[in-house]
């Protein structure tokens, strides 16, 4: 056997152990950690001193529609700003802001203290701002005619406000998708799911996948939640109608209605969450042991915090999450840049989801459920079952065909589309890809793909052999005259699928990505895995005859031959 071919051979079969043992992982020191996509420790089957050794058995991340889990696309939502101008200064202290921002909240309809943020004066005391989340532009115009009739004819409108109001639309663009994908990847993170997927859809959708993920509502509160947390001071006659359901504050009127965001968008935040240190964490509450998170502001929002409670001793200060009142302490003594927020966790896990919410930051734009649905672990399995043997059925009629129609040559391409499949598996393991159902599909086409390029050589094979050439000649004639075809052919493939990953998402990207792995494989494979075993297999006896690569002697140029290695007989 020459050099250069017993190097090849060597190189050939040190890379499929390495991708066999990359995608079986058979031997371990000690325990073996558990698989992906699944949650418990294997038994070893057989133990020699430190070793232990298990049975072969595939080691890929499996996505969503394998295994189950949460499929969940979030839609975010436009808001306008707008900016309102008075001809005078709206109050001369905190007590008249106050009770203005209250008087103009009672002006205003239920449906806009629901979902709007009013600012009367905080940054420029002849200001007005007024925040929106909206839909359309036309819902931006008639919102803005709406508002300048409530005001000009509420307790505002002594003051003048200028009809010609500023109005500043947030879109939802590519970078505010990229700001709500990081939130959203840092939140599921703290999830524990490691196969989980976080892709934008244009124009304004943000895919959620959680393959292994079995509770639906969890997902859905850890997702959906802005995590604002802002700090409000809450006028102190409200603590007579204050009450406390499922661990929260509400406040009611005398009527018994609840008023409690009512009451919120009176009051003025004092520091909100962007001024926290990103370094929330549970910790039991010293006084009853209870769950309660721990906070540190952030220089700035330490020195406004200590000067607001040195400043009002007495007064109630209320701890709100997106909308929510968690707690409304009494302020005793002046407190300084660390805090805790305690009351209405149900249990240690809500605080910690909480704590991690707040660290991951608020989201820029109000988001809403448009797509969610759950994959049952059951249907994954099956589906996985199915693939399986619709690959296995596959690989198996594919061998068999090469045996009987190729003969030698063909058991011998047997041989290379079985490295061939080790050597994608191996792939797709090192770069941690997840395979999906339509990844499988790519790689059932890919099995068919990769005798491709065998095909056209055998058949090459066959027209050099029936033209008088020995062996040897002919198989160096086929490779070289079929290569030009093949790597057209291959290359078209491999354009087709770089397209499919960079325009598609989801489904069609996995199936491209295992299309593109098998092409490039395959081109390996035909070329020269399955050339070195021709080469290796010219060498044997049983190799002389031409029947062994379906050719009759009859058909020979110059009348019945036998090919040898060398000669014709």
């Amino acid at each position: 056997m020459p050099t250069s071919t017993r190097a090849w051979g060597l190189a050939v079969i040190a890379l499929v152990i390495l991708a066999f043992l990359r995608v079986t992982e058979p031997v371990t020191v000690g325990e073996r950690p558990a698989a992906d996509s699944l949650r418990k420790k294997e038994p070893a089957a057989i133990k020699v001193g430190p070793f232990a050794f298990y049975k072969p058995a595939v080691r890929l991340r499996l996505g969503l529609d394998l295994q189950g889990g949460s499929h969940v696309v979030l839609r975010a939502r436009k808001q306008a700003i707008y900016t309102f101008r008075t001809a005078r200064p709206l109050f001369a202290d905190d007590a008249e802001r106050a009770q203005l921002q209250n008087a103009v909240v009672e002006a205003l309809p239920e449906d806009l203290v629901d979902q709007m943020k009013l600012d009367l004066g905080s940054r420029n005391p002849r200001t007005v701002v007024v925040r929106l989340t909206v839909d359309t532009d036309a819902e931006v115009t008639s919102r803005r005619a709406q508002l300048v009739d409530l005001l000009n004819k509420g307790p505002l409108g002594a003051y003048g406000l200028n009809p010609k109001v500023e109005v500043e639309k947030i879109k939802v663009d590519k970078s505010v998708l990229n700001q709500v994908r990081d939130i959203m990847e840092q939140r599921v993170n703290k999830l524990g799911v490691s196969e989980a997927a976080v892709q934008i859809q244009q124009p304004d959708r943000i895919l959620v996948e959680l393959p292994g993920m079995k509770d639906p509502q969890q997902v859905l509160d850890t997702l959906q939640t802005t995590a604002v947390l802002e700090f409000v001071h809450i006028d102190k006659k409200y603590q007579s109608n204050r009450q406390e359901i499922g661990g929260h504050v509400i406040y009611k009127d005398g009527n018994d209605n609840d008023i409690t965001k009512k009451v919120l968008a009176a009051g003025k935040v004092i520091v909100d969450g962007s001024e926290l240190k990103p370094n929330c964490k549970y910790e039991p509450d010293p006084k009853n042991g209870m769950p309660a998170v721990a906070f540190e502001f952030k220089p700035s929002g330490r020195d406004k915090f200590y000067e607001f409670t040195r400043k009002n001793t007495g007064e109630v200060l209320a701890i709100v999450l997106d909308g929510e009142v968690l707690s409304d302490p009494t302020i005793h003594e002046p407190i300084p840049g660390r805090g805790q927020i305690s009351g209405g966790f149900e249990s240690v896990a809500e605080a910690q989801r909480l704590a991690d919410l707040l660290n991951a930051g608020s989201l820029p734009v109000p988001l809403e459920i448009a797509e969610n649905r759950t994959v049952g672990a059951t249907l994954g399995r099956d589906s996985l079952t199915a693939s399986l043997y619709a690959g296995l059925l596959g690989l198996a009629l594919v061998l068999v065909f090469m045996a009987v129609w190729y003969r030698l040559p063909g058991l011998l391409a047997d041989v290379a589309l079985l490295v061939y499949i080790v050597l994608l598996l191996g792939v797709l393991k090192a770069f941690d890809a997840t395979l999906t159902l339509p990844g499988i599909a790519g790689i059932i086409i890919s099995i068919g793909m990769a005798v491709d390029a065998n095909v056209i050589i055998f058949e090459r094979l066959k027209e050099e052999l029936r033209a008088g050439k020995t062996l040897k000649s002919a198989i160096d004639a086929a490779f070289k005259r079929a290569f030009t075809a093949i790597l057209d052919s291959n290359v078209c493939s491999i354009i087709t699928a770089l397209v499919l990953i960079s325009l598609g998402t989801g489904a069609v990207k996995g199936f491209a990505i295992t299309l593109l792995a098998g092409v490039v494989i395959s081109l390996f494979t035909a070329i020269t895995v399955t050339r070195l075993l021709m080469n290796v297999a010219s060498t044997w006896r049983i190799s002389k005859s031409l029947s062994m690569y379906g050719v009759k002697p009859a058909e020979i140029a110059g009348g019945p031959t036998a090919a040898t290695g060398g000669q014709r007989a």
